[in-house]
């Protein structure tokens, strides 16, 4: 890569545009990773619940 191209592709990475990217794909990834154990917990109660059911009958 030729020094200038070096250069602004560090100047772009740097910019107040991308550092607001990078935290919002940051936050959007903490929000996937806390869904997804929400969602285990309910599909783990919901088998429960559905077994229970299935025993009482």
């Amino acid at each position: 890569m030729v020094e200038s191209e070096s250069q602004s592709k560090e100047q772009l990475e740097n910019t107040p545009q991308q550092e607001l990217k990078d935290k919002l794909k940051s936050k959007m990834k903490k929000g996937y990773f806390q869904m997804g154990k929400i969602n285990l917990e309910l599909a783990e109660e919901g088998i429960k619940a559905d077994k229970k059911v299935y025993e009482s009958t």
